[in-house]
């Protein structure tokens, strides 16, 4: 008995020993194990590169000494340590200090450590992300400087592009008769260009106003939503427009950006398919594991596929102006909504045979 004892407790040291050699080896984590109170009990070597202290520097001290003023006031590291042992583990972003007083930008997972049922300690695995954040925090001002400038940009246009269309209109209510057809032509020139700049800038200001919106979900029965989208349109009017809505799942998602997600995708269905003796266009949707699937399908002039990486860009267009009209921006604004909303947006289509649009909903 008491030589397996012994081949026992050899086999302990040995592992313990590997284990503390293998905390040794990785330093693009800090690895520390807390007591009960608090304090640092072990300390390895991605520890000392990330946080700056040594092991004789730091052990025996509390670990709220890397936290910010603004924390410790708060008293944060005393409420981490009470979740954990209701729960067991805790998780955390934010800023943290190091030795030189720097920041810097740490994911935290603090666990309980068991023995025999109680709460001994805990573990502490800290990394460091400062890069992560700094991007994210870079490409939220650029993102925040370019929503400025184009809402600038886009109200500083609207003033003298109303005084082209007023002009224009003056023009052709009372000197028309002195114009020949070449300067009428030319005038209507003028008109039909200043008000796509108008369509334009409205949706400019509608692409930047989503980037800044807040999201307002409710359980929403997209099928009825369709089905007044299409009485609000007239649809149902035209003769030359088969409507064929299937039924279609709930969804929680915003109302009103929803409702601007089925008009640009119904809208463009009706655009693309004019040109054919009758538009077809079916809606419908199908249940994934995870996301409801919804889809637009028409028999219009659809597109090649190898442009498809264009197709939700901003002013990305497939087809010229003579072909159909538009700004390009309709698709980059369903896909930023669905994005918003934590989907996804997608195509399939074939020159001349139609396109249909996807976009997901996580279920409800």
């Amino acid at each position: 008995m008491n030589r397996i004892t012994d081949q026992t407790d050899e086999f302990l040291k040995e592992t313990g020993s590997m284990y503390n050699l293998f905390l040794n080896e990785v330093t693009d984590y800090a690895i520390i194990t807390l007591s009960l109170e608090g304090n640092i009990k072990s300390w390895n070597a991605g520890a000392e590169m990330i946080k700056g202290y040594t092991a004789k520097e730091i052990i025996g001290k509390h670990f709220s000494i890397f936290y910010p003023i603004e924390e410790l006031q708060k008293k944060f590291p005393q409420y981490e340590l009470e979740v954990v042992k209701k729960e067991g583990r805790f998780e955390d972003e934010g800023w943290r200090v190091k030795k030189d007083g720097s920041f810097f930008w740490a994911n935290v997972v603090i666990t309980a450590l068991f023995d025999k049922g109680n709460i001994i300690g805990f573990s502490k695995i800290t990394r460091n992300l400062t890069e992560r954040k700094n991007a994210e925090e870079q490409l939220k001002a650029v993102n925040n400087e370019l929503e400025a400038f184009s809402y600038s940009i886009s109200h500083d246009l609207r003033a003298p592009l109303r005084a082209i269309v007023g002009y224009s209109n003056i023009l052709i209510e009372d000197y028309t008769d002195k114009l020949d057809d070449e300067g009428r032509r030319v005038l209507n020139v003028i008109m039909k260009n200043a008000v796509k700049m108008g369509q334009l800038i409205d949706d400019l200001l509608a692409f930047s106003r989503i980037g800044k919106q807040n999201l307002i979900k409710v359980n929403i029965d997209l099928g009825s939503l369709v089905k007044t989208i299409v009485s609000e349109l007239n649809i149902l009017q035209s003769n030359k427009i088969e409507m064929d809505v299937k039924s279609l799942l709930s969804a929680k998602c915003d109302s009103s950006m929803m409702k601007q997600v089925i008009v640009n995708l119904i809208g463009n269905a009706i655009k693309y398919s004019n040109k054919k003796e009758t538009s077809i266009i079916e809606i419908g949707s199908y249940r994934e594991i995870n996301e409801n699937i919804y889809y637009i399908k028409d028999n219009g002039a659809g597109f090649d596929m190898k442009y498809y990486d264009k197709l939700f860009g901003v002013f990305q267009r497939l087809h010229n102006d003579k072909e159909f009209e538009g700004t390009g921006v309709g698709l980059a604004l369903v896909k930023r909504i669905i994005t918003k909303h934590g989907g996804k947006t997608w195509a399939e289509a074939k020159v001349d045979e139609g396109a249909t649009f996807y976009f997901s909903l996580p279920n409800i």
